[in-house]
């Protein structure tokens, strides 16, 4: 693959590509018996996008409401654990990941650093 990855399974493949066996498997196998990866993968099949074309894209308004907090994306950032599996400085990145005020952010309890005092770690 010369381009850059596009889809969710582009990048799966460039993972498998880049990774040692073991820890691929880790990131691409569900947990138990799998249901929540199965359910995961068949919900994103369902999902279509509509191109509009010659819409007028300079006041779009991406907002939702997630457990009664409006936030501005509908895309959440959610780390997991053993991140530095894949890479050497782990989940620390997630903290500066995606939007800062506004976005949802999820943290993981299993991962394994430490973040210093740092605003834009602070959310």
């Amino acid at each position: 693959m010369t381009s850059k990855p596009v889809n969710v399974n582009e990048f799966q493949e460039q993972a498998r590509r880049a990774l040692p066996k073991m820890y691929y498997n880790f990131f691409a196998a569900g947990v138990e018996d799998q249901h929540t990866l199965r359910e995961n993968v068949e919900a994103f099949s369902r999902i279509t996008f509509q191109p509009r074309i010659l819409v007028d894209m300079s006041n779009i308004d991406m907002s939702t409401t997630i457990l009664g907090y409006k936030i501005l994306s509908p895309i959440m950032n959610a780390p997991t654990s053993l991140q530095k599996l894949a890479h050497p400085e782990g989940g620390i990145h997630n903290g500066y990941l995606h939007c800062g005020k506004g976005c949802l952010k999820l943290r993981c309890c299993l991962v394994p650093i430490v973040i210093h005092m740092d605003s834009r770690l602070l959310f």
